[in-house]
C-alpha cells in the first residue's frame, strides 16, 4: 500500500471551488440543441405556428381488461368486478382498488361490465365502463376523463347504503384533509393523485347535489379500507319526496396537475435552444433570458446579481393582456426580476427563473432522508424532489426556512422577503430591504432602476407605456448599453435584444387559448371538460414561433411550430435556417407532462440522422436514453442512469457497456453500490464513516468498470463537509470482464477463456429492444339500441352498425356510430375486422400489425452444456444480474443464452469473473481554514 502526500508549494489547481450565490447547487445542465451549417436544403420562408387538436382519452379493449391513457395517468380496469379490478397509475405511483363481495348493505355480484361510448357530432366525448346490477337497484360506472377516473355508484331507488372499498398503494403515502384523500410521491414529495371530497347528485340534474357523505379511512393488513358513509343530512336528501332517481354517489380519482407557472425558467431536466444567454424551450415555447450585472468573488459564496426575463405563462384579457401570476419578488419591470429567491402567497421563486407552488403539509411516515431538521409543533413543510431538491419549512410565526441540497440555508421573513443565505461554514450573505451585504462585508444596493456598489453602478432605463413599466435599456459599469423592445399589443413579450456589439436577436410569438377547469363544476360534470365550455375559464399563452439572429446582418433563423391540446404541448418542431431561409436542420419533439419524450433530428435533406427516446423517473430525471442512429426504427443502443431521492446520479451505463456506480452521504445510497434495477454490486466497499449534517450532495464513493478494469475512489469529510481525505483503489476487486450481444437473429452462444476464479462470477444483462412485427387489435362498441343485426358499413374511422326493430309494416331501423377507430380499412397495417353482438351490444374489432421495439421476457443461460438457469422472469426494458458458482467455470468455456417470448429479442451481457490481484491504493489529504478555503493538499 502506498501513502502519497502532496505538498502545496506554489499554485494549487483542484476541482474545488466556493459556491456562487445567485446559482443553485451546480446541477443544472442546459443542453443547447444546435447543428453545424454545412449545406443548404429546401428554401422555406414560413414561420412557426400553433395547431390545436382535440386529443381524446385513449381506451383500448383487451380480452380481460380495458386499458386507458389519459393526459397524465394510465388506468387498467378488469371486465369482471373481481379482485384488484381497477388500477390507477401516474408514473411509477399507483393505487389498486378492490370491491369486497360482502358489503354492509348485502352481497355484491361479480358481474362483467361493458364499455359505453358517447358520440356527439361524430366525436367521442366520453367513455365509461359500467358494471350493471352489482346489487339490486345499483350500478357502478367508471368514466375516463383527461385527468381523472370518475367513479359513480348509481342508485336507481332509495337505499341507505354504506359502501366499502379496499385499496393498496405503491410509491405514495396518503394524507387526509378538507374531506379528501391526497397521495404524495415517496420520492418527489409532490402530489401524485387525490380523491376529492365525495358528493351525491341527481343523474338528470347535476345541480341538485348534496355533500352529506364522507370518507372514513382504516388501515388494513394489505392496504387500506375506505368507507363512504352517508350522514343524517345525506339521508334526508336521499329520502326527499321530490328526489328524482337515479342518484349518483360520486368518488373520483384524479391525477395531480402541475401548475402552469412551474414551467417557468430554466428547469433542471430541460433542453433548450440557446443563443448567448437567451433560451427557448421546445416544451412550451417560453423565452428565458439571463444576464449578469455584478459579480463579486467572496469567501465561500460569491455574490452574483443577475436579471432574468421569463415569458409569463398565463394571461387574462379582461383589461388588456395581464399575467395571472401576482407580481414576483425583486420585480424590475414587465417580465424582468432580479434572479434571487423569494416567497409570495402562492409561489416559491428560485434561481434561473424557476417557480414552485408549495404543497403545504406534514412529513411522510418513515421519513429517513428528507426530514432534517424535524418539524416543531404547528409547523408546515413543503418537501420538493422534482426538479430542484429542497425542504421549505413554514414556522408558527409565519417566517420560512429553506434548506438546500448543498447545505445552504435561506431565511425568509413572514412576508416572504429573503433575509439571509448561510453556508455550512457560517459564511453569510444578508439582505435588508434592497441592501445586500456579502460574506466579505461589501454592500450592494438594488432597485428597479439599477445596482450600485461603491463607485460603480449598473443603470436600468424604465419606460412606462400604458402604465406598464418596460425595461428598455441596461447600461453597465463600462458604459456599454443593451437595449430591449417589446410587443405593441402585449407589453410583457420581449421581441428584440440589441447588444453593445450591435448584434441583436428578434422574436415573434403565437397565441393560444388555454382552458383551465373551474374546480367545482369539473368535479361534478361527467362530461369531458374539453366538451363542456361552461366548465372552464379561458386564459391565453404565448409561444415563440420565430427567432432571428443578427450580427449586423441576418445570420440564422429558427422557427418553432407546436401541436397542442387546450392544456398541453404535445409536439413541437424546430427548423434552423440560414440567412436566405434554406433549411439546415430540423428537430422534432414529442412531449408529455412538460418533458421531452422523443427527439428526432433531420439534416438539410430531411434525412433522419438521430432519434432519442427518453424515459424519466418520477423526479424528472432521465433514466433511459434509447438511441437510434441514422434512419432506422430499431434501437441502436441504450444508456441507463439511476438516481437517489436527492437527485444524485448513483448509476450510469453507456453504449459500450461501461458502468459507473456512486454512493452519497446522508441518502439511501450511502454505503453501497446499486445498478439501474436496484441490484447490489460488491466492490471492495471501503467506505469511510462520515458525519456530515444537512448536506446531500457529497459523494461517499465511486466505482467504475471500463473495458475489463475496475477502479474505486472513496471520500472522507469533516463535519462541515470539507473533503479531508480520498482513497483511490486501482483493481480493488479485479475482474476478468467479457462482453457480448445476445441476438436471437444472430449470435446466442459465446466461447471465453478464464483464469481460476477466486469467488463466484457475476453475470449482468441489459435489455436492448428489437424491432418486431406485432399483431394487435382495437375494439369499440355501441349499445344505444338493443336490436343490432350484426351488419353495417365503414365511413372513415367510424363503423355504422345497423339496427332494426319491428315486423310487418311497423319497422324501425337505423345506424349507430361505433368508434372512432385508429386502425380501420385503408390505414397502414390494417388486416381485417370482426363483428359480433353480445348482450344487446354491437362489438366491432379491427386487427392490424405494427412494428414495435420489443423487450425480452424470461432470460436464461447455459454454461458448458449444463442445465438452463433463469436469470430473470421478465427483463423488460431494464437490467438484471445473477451469480455463477466459481466451480462451474473452467479454463475454456461456452455460455449460451435463450429468451422466452415469441418475438426475436436482444440483450447485452457482461460476465465478471473475480481473479487474484494485488490492489494499488493511493491516499490524498486536504486541509481547510475556518471558512472552508483549501490551504494545503
Amino acid at each position: 500500500m502506498k501513502k502519497e502526500v502532496l505538498v502545496l508549494t506554489c499554485v494549487l489547481i483542484l476541482n474545488i471551488s466556493g459556491i456562487r450565490m445567485g446559482e443553485e447547487d451546480g446541477d443544472l445542465i442546459v443542453a443547447a440543441v444546435s447543428h453545424e451549417v454545412l449545406k443548404r436544403g429546401v428554401q422555406d420562408f414560413s414561420d412557426g405556428e400553433i395547431v390545436i387538436v382535440e386529443k381524446p382519452v385513449d381506451v383500448v379493449v383487451e380480452d380481460e381488461y380495458v386499458s386507458v391513457s389519459g393526459s397524465n395517468y394510465e388506468c387498467f380496469i378488469k371486465k369482471e368486478l373481481s379482485e384488484n379490478f381497477l388500477t390507477f397509475q401516474k408514473d411509477d405511483a399507483f393505487i389498486v382498488y378492490q370491491f369486497p363481495e360482502s358489503q354492509p348493505f348485502g352481497e355484491v355480484d361479480a358481474v362483467e361490465g361493458d364499455l359505453e361510448e358517447g358520440i356527439s357530432e361524430g366525436k367521442c366525448v366520453s367513455r365509461s365502463f359500467v358494471y350493471r346490477n352489482v346489487s339490486e337497484g345499483m350500478d357502478i360506472r367508471y368514466s375516463f376523463l383527461h385527468y381523472k377516473v370518475l367513479e359513480e355508484v348509481i342508485l336507481h331507488k332509495f337505499q341507505n347504503v354504506e359502501i366499502v372499498e379496499e385499496f393498496s398503494i405503491q410509491n405514495v403515502w396518503l394524507s387526509e384533509k378538507e374531506g379528501g384523500i391526497y397521495f404524495y410521491h415517496v420520492k418527489t414529495g409532490r402530489l401524485a393523485f387525490f380523491i376529492p371530497k365525495p358528493v351525491m347528485y341527481e343523474e338528470g340534474d347535476r345541480e341538485k347535489r348534496c355533500f352529506g357523505i364522507y370518507y372514513k379511512i382504516e388501515k388494513a393488513q394489505n392496504g387500506y379500507v375506505i368507507r363512504k358513509i352517508i350522514d343524517k343530512e345525506g339521508l334526508e336528501w336521499l329520502m326527499d319526496t321530490e328526489r328524482l332517481y337515479p342518484v349518483i354517489i360520486d368518488s373520483t380519482t384524479e391525477g395531480g396537475i402541475q401548475d402552469p407557472w412551474e414551467e417557468s425558467g430554466l428547469l433542471p431536466y430541460g433542453q433548450y435552444f440557446q443563443n448567448l444567454n437567451e433560451y427557448v424551450s421546445p416544451c412550451n415555447g417560453s423565452l428565458t433570458v439571463t444576464q449578469t450585472d455584478l459579480y463579486l468573488p467572496g469567501r465561500g459564496m460569491d455574490l452574483i446579481i443577475s436579471r432574468v426575463y421569463t415569458t409569463p405563462q398565463l394571461f387574462s384579457i379582461d383589461e388588456g393582456f395581464t399575467p395571472t401570476e401576482e407580481d414576483p419578488p425583486w420585480k424590475i419591470a414587465n417580465g424582468w426580476r432580479y434572479d434571487l429567491p423569494g416567497i409570495t402567497e402562492n409561489y416559491l421563486y428560485l434561481w434561473g427563473g424557476r417557480m414552485y407552488k408549495p404543497e403545504w403539509g406534514t412529513d411522510p411516515p418513515e421519513c429517513v432522508f428528507w426530514c432534517f431538521p424535524p418539524l416543531e409543533p404547528g409547523e408546515e413543510v413543503f418537501n420538493n424532489h422534482k426538479g430542484d431538491h429542497f425542504r421549505l419549512i413554514k414556522h408558527v410565526d409565519g417566517s420560512y426556512t429553506l434548506y438546500l441540497k448543498d447545505g445552504r440555508i435561506c431565511q425568509f421573513s413572514s412576508p416572504g422577503d429573503i433575509q439571509s443565505i448561510t453556508d455550512v461554514y457560517g459564511n453569510e450573505i444578508t439582505f435588508s430591504g434592497n441592501v445586500i451585504t456579502d460574506t466579505m462585508g461589501r454592500v450592494v444596493s438594488l432597485s428597479p432602476t439599477g445596482i450600485s456598489y461603491g463607485q460603480q453602478s449598473v443603470n436600468y432605463t424604465i419606460q412606462y407605456v400604458d402604465y406598464n413599466p418596460l425595461l428598455t435599456a441596461v447600461t453597465d459599469c463600462l458604459g456599454r448599453v443593451t437595449h430591449f423592445y417589446y410587443e405593441h399589443a402585449n407589453k410583457w413579450l420581449l421581441t428584440k435584444v440589441v447588444y453593445p456589439t450591435q448584434g441583436y436577436t428578434e422574436y415573434v410569438y403565437g397565441m393560444k387559448e388555454r382552458r383551465i377547469c373551474n374546480e367545482d363544476p369539473c368535479h361534478i360534470w361527467d362530461e369531458d371538460c374539453h366538451e363542456v365550455p361552461d366548465c372552464y375559464q379561458s386564459l391565453y399563452q404565448f409561444r415563440v414561433t420565430v427567432q432571428r439572429v443578427y450580427t449586423d446582418t441576418l445570420v440564422k433563423v429558427r422557427t418553432f411550430s407546436y401541436v397542442e391540446d387546450w392544456e398541453n404541448t404535445l409536439e413541437s418542431t424546430e427548423k434552423t435556417k440560414d440567412e436566405l431561409s434554406y433549411i439546415q436542420s430540423e428537430t422534432h419533439f414529442v412531449i408529455g407532462n412538460g418533458k421531452i419524450k422523443k427527439r428526432t433530428v433531420k439534416d438539410y435533406t430531411g434525412t433522419q440522422v438521430e432519434k432519442v427516446v427518453y424515459t424519466y423517473n418520477a423526479q424528472g430525471e432521465t433514466v433511459i436514453n434509447q438511441c437510434y442512429k441514422g434512419n432506422t426504427d430499431e434501437v441502436s443502443y441504450q444508456e441507463f442512469s439511476q438516481y437517489d431521492e436527492w437527485g444524485n446520479q448513483i448509476y450510469a451505463r453507456n453504449s459500450l457497456g461501461y458502468e459507473m456506480f456512486a454512493s452519497y452521504v446522508n441518502t439511501s445510497s450511502e454505503g453501497k453500490f446499486t445498478d439501474y434495477s436496484g441490484n447490489s454490486f460488491e466492490f471492495s466497499n471501503q467506505f469511510y464513516t462520515n458525519n456530515v449534517t444537512g448536506m446531500y450532495n457529497k459523494v461517499a464513493g465511486v466505482s467504475m468498470i471500463t473495458g475489463g478494469a475496475s477502479s474505486e475512489t472513496y471520500y472522507q469529510y469533516d463535519s462541515s463537509g470539507n473533503m479531508v481525505e480520498t482513497r483511490d483503489i486501482l483493481d480493488g476487486k479485479s475482474y476478468l470482464v467479457y462482453y457480448g450481444l445476445f441476438d436471437e437473429n444472430g449470435q446466442v452462444s459465446f466461447p471465453f477463456t478464464s483464469d481460476t476464479p477466486i469467488n463466484d462470477a457475476i453475470l449482468r444483462i441489459a435489455s436492448l429492444p428489437t424491432l418486431n412485427s406485432v399483431l394487435q387489435s382495437e375494439t369499440h362498441t355501441a349499445s344505444d339500441h338493443p336490436w343490432y343485426d350484426n351488419t353495417g358499413y365503414w365511413q372513415n374511422q367510424y363503423y355504422y352498425a345497423h339496427w332494426i326493430h319491428g315486423v310487418g309494416g311497423e319497422v324501425e331501423e337505423g345506424y349507430d356510430i361505433v368508434g372512432p377507430f385508429t386502425h380501420y380499412p385503408g390505414t397502414p397495417g390494417y388486416i381485417n375486422y370482426e363483428t359480433w353482438v353480445s348482450e344487446l351490444t354491437q362489438y366491432v374489432k379491427t386487427n392490424y400489425t405494427i412494428y414495435e421495439n420489443v423487450s425480452p421476457l424470461a432470460c436464461s443461460y447455459n454454461l458448458n452444456s449444463g442445465s438452463w438457469v433463469e436469470i430473470i422472469s421478465e427483463l423488460g426494458n431494464g437490467t438484471a444480474q445473477t451469480t455463477i458458482p466459481s466451480g462451474l467455470i473452467l479454463q475454456e468455456n461456452t455460455i449460451q443464452f435463450q429468451e422466452s417470448s415469441i418475438y426475436s429479442t436482444r440483450f447485452q451481457w457482461m460476465l465478471l469473473i473475480p481473479v487474484q490481484n494485488e490492489p494499488e491504493t493511493h491516499y490524498k489529504d486536504f486541509e481547510y481554514d475556518l471558512y472552508g478555503n483549501l490551504i494545503s493538499a
